[in-house]
């Protein structure tokens, strides 16, 4: 919760930053976070900062796939998202095998991998 309090103070001071001093006003958080002793919670500010930044020319649509999407599969999924405000986000991970994942924002929409499949069945066979 406190990573999202500072994640957000960041966004909003850097909103209202000219570009070029963005690298001063970093360098400054960072002093006043180790200065409040919360050094320890830099990595989730940040992490919280990364996708409030993101998200604030709309919200982010991750598609994971195994391979990069090529044409116009990927052209026709991201105009759809795009359509419905989202922004279109591919995150290639090797380990889903096949298939796409889309998540919309935090929210999980479908996730249509081999790995989910493989699971699934997985959970069926010994549960």
């Amino acid at each position: 919760m406190k990573s999202r309090v500072f994640a957000t103070a960041l966004k909003e001071v850097l909103e209202k930053t000219p570009e070029k001093s963005y690298q001063e006003v970093v360098s400054r958080f960072k002093t006043l976070v180790k200065k409040r002793g919360e050094l320890r919670h830099l990595p989730a500010i940040l992490q919280e900062f990364k996708e409030l930044w993101r998200e604030r020319k709309g919200k982010v649509a991750k598609v994971v796939v195994a391979k990069p999407l090529q044409g116009s599969v990927k052209t026709l999924l991201s105009r759809s998202l795009q359509k419905k405000g989202f922004q279109y986000e591919e995150e290639v991970v090797k380990e889903a095998v096949g298939g796409v994942a889309v998540f919309l924002g935090k929210e999980y929409v479908i996730d249509n991998t081999v790995k989910a499949a493989l699971s699934k069945l997985r959970k069926q066979l010994h549960g």
